[in-house]
Formats: C-alpha cells, sequence, structure tokens
C-alpha cells in the first residue's frame, strides 16, 4: 500500500495585481453604428461565423430596420463572440 500524507495547499499569488486593469479587447461605448457599417459587419460575420449563426441574425435584422431594440441585441450577440472573430470582423471592415 501507499501512503499518503495530508494535502499540502499552496497559497498562490494572484497573476495581475489587482489595482491593474487587463485590457480585454476592443472597447464598445454606447455610440450607434450606422447602418450600413452593420450591414457590412453581419456580411463579414457571416464569412467568419456562417449565415445562420445568431449574432450574424441579429446584426442582419438591426441593419434592417434600425430599431433601438434590435441595435442593442445585436451589440450585446457582437460582445459575446469571441475575442478573435470579433476582431476578424473588424478587420474585414478596414478594407
Amino acid at each position: 500500500m501507499f501512503r499518503q500524507g495530508p494535502l499540502r495547499r499552496r497559497a498562490v499569488a494572484p497573476l495581475v495585481a489587482p489595482e491593474k486593469k487587463i485590457a480585454t479587447g476592443f472597447p464598445m461605448d454606447e455610440t450607434k453604428i450606422d447602418r450600413e457599417a452593420m450591414g457590412r459587419l453581419a456580411k463579414a460575420l457571416a464569412f467568419i461565423c456562417g449565415a445562420d449563426h445568431p449574432t450574424t441574425v441579429a446584426l442582419k435584422a438591426a441593419a434592417e430596420s434600425g430599431g433601438d431594440r434590435d441595435i442593442k441585441n445585436a451589440r450585446v450577440l457582437f460582445l459575446r463572440l469571441k475575442q478573435s472573430d470579433r476582431r476578424a470582423a473588424l478587420a474585414m471592415l478596414d478594407d
């Protein structure tokens, strides 16, 4: 039989000091994006994530209607995307 000693817990130092803030990608404020830009962003996301992805569908709906509720929903879904997908879609808009 193997003899096991008591479990020892090591103190783990935090990776980042609490007073420092980590940049989490693109800062998104409450400014409105024009409908044309949302349409182009929807096309870029259709290429990256697929045409049936919920974020792509929400951006298309927001671009077509221009309603505040649709825009807010599309923004929330866009921010929930992986950072790499967001960066890729925004990079495609630069061209």
